[in-house]
């Protein structure tokens, strides 16, 4: 009895018989492929920081993100979230949300043009590390930030894409 693996039954049905003999990849092979990667950090709980003054643009050891090592990742766009701990549910959470959507915008895009823009789209992202700057995008974190109204929903949704 053959054991065969998913990934091995998935070649073998789409027509391929044999499996190509490992080979040892370089070091310089790896980071071609991560140079041409669109790598995008689809969770950031950065924005909490720097609703307390955190500078991202500075090397910080003690933070999980700072724009260096931003850039030594080749990072092309982050999704910043717009994080609302559950202590506000009920208690003032669409105004935090706001707070937090305003550090990323103010507090990191606005405040550092040269290395930020904000994206809402794949297309802007592209763009964005066309120009070498790191397309930041919300997303907002709890669902008690809309304070159960269909209209804050809304009007997050018109805030985080306005430019």
């Amino acid at each position: 009895m053959r054991v065969v693996t998913a990934a091995a039954a998935a070649l073998l049905a789409v027509g391929l018989t044999s499996i190509p003999a490992t080979r040892t990849v370089s070091d310089a092979e790896v980071e071609a492929v991560h140079k041409s990667a669109l790598i995008i950090d689809t969770h950031n709980d950065t924005p909490m920081k720097v609703m307390d003054g955190f500078d991202i643009t500075k090397s910080s050891p003690s933070a999980s993100t700072d724009l260096p090592r931003i850039r030594a990742g080749n990072v092309a766009g982050i999704f910043f979230a717009a994080y609302v701990p559950k202590k506000y549910a009920g208690h003032g959470a669409a105004a935090y949300c706001r707070r937090a959507i305003t550090a990323i915008r103010e507090g990191i895009v606005a405040k550092h043009p040269g290395d930020f823009v904000l994206a809402t789209t794949a297309a802007q992202i592209e763009a964005a590390q066309k120009q070498g700057k790191v397309a930041a995008l919300i997303g907002i974190e709890g669902g008690h930030a809309i304070e159960d109204s269909l209209d804050k929903l809304r009007e997050f949704a018109v805030w985080e894409h306005a430019t």
